[in-house]
Formats: structure tokens, sequence, C-alpha cells
């Protein structure tokens, strides 16, 4: 078990730091200040990431995103492991954990705006 949340978390680790090095190389080469406000069209308008060349704000956000992603993913591999090994008791405790992530990412999207 120890081994497997090693390479999941320096994996995890490894994507949300390439990533955010590639946003900086990118806002570097481009000439773009990654320092001032950018408009919300310009990541759902023809500039986003999807329909368009991408800003190098994208691939930070989604270096933080991988980075905070990365120890949900240990905890669900702690929640099958857990119910794969017959121990309810430290599944019922990831259950719980991942509950309160789940209530806190709900609760500030909702009352974050």
């Amino acid at each position: 078990m120890n081994k497997k949340l090693y390479y999941i978390f320096t994996a995890g680790l490894a994507l949300s730091l390439a990533l955010v090095f590639a946003g900086y190389i990118y806002a570097l080469a481009g000439g773009y200040n990654i320092f001032e406000e950018i408009p919300p069209q310009a990541y759902f308008g023809q500039d986003s990431f999807f329909l368009g060349p991408p800003l190098p704000e994208t691939f930070l956000y989604l270096g933080l995103f991988f980075l905070n992603l990365t120890p949900v993913a240990g905890l669900f591999y702690c929640m099958v492991y857990f119910l794969a090994k017959k121990e309810y008791r430290f599944f019922a405790v990831c259950t719980a954990i991942m509950a309160l992530l789940a209530a806190g990412a709900v609760l500030g999207i909702f009352l974050g705006q």
C-alpha cells in the first residue's frame, strides 16, 4: 500500500510541477504578464483552452488543480484498499474524510460567489 501511495503522490506532484513550469515558460517566451487580471471571456471565449491557443494561466490553473487532486486520489486508493482488505473501520474513516472534502468543495462553489 505504501509503495502505491508513493507512486500516486509522486505522479501527481510531477504532473502538477510540469504543468506549472510549462505555464511559466510559456508566459516568459510569449511575453505574457501572468500577474495582470484576465477577463473570464479569455477562458471561455474564442481564446479558451479548448477553442484556441491556450493562455499561460490555463497551464498554471491545471497544475494547481492536479496538485489539489493528488491527495484526493491517494484517499480514494486507500478507500479501495481498505474495502478490499475488509478493514471496514478504516474504510468508514476514509469515506467520512472524502465526504467532508466533497461537502467543502460544494459549499465553496455555491457560497464562494
